[in-house]
């Protein structure tokens, strides 16, 4: 892979990168809650929705995520990717 070339999974950074972990994983959590917690149409509703905020912030299932960082990881040690804060 060249410099320029953008990767599905990857983020800009790793701390995006985990943090979009972070959201996936709570988000899963009281999914799955959700669901144990009341049987009830909205509850099934709200978990759905829930799951689906989950695999937003994944880009598709943890699976997804976890290549994703591994491509977030190579690019940033492939370019020495820091973020500059001096203008």
């Amino acid at each position: 892979m060249n410099d320029n070339t953008t990767t599905l999974f990857a983020s800009p950074t790793l701390v995006e990168h985990f943090v979009r972990g972070l959201v996936g994983i709570c988000s899963l959590t009281w999914a799955v809650t959700l669901n144990a917690s009341h049987a009830g149409v909205w509850t099934l509703a709200s978990a759905l929705l829930v799951t689906a905020i989950a695999l937003f912030a994944f880009r598709g299932c943890p699976v997804c995520w976890s290549i994703g960082l591994a491509q977030t990881v190579w690019r940033t040690i492939k370019t020495g990717q820091t973020r500059n804060t001096n203008s």
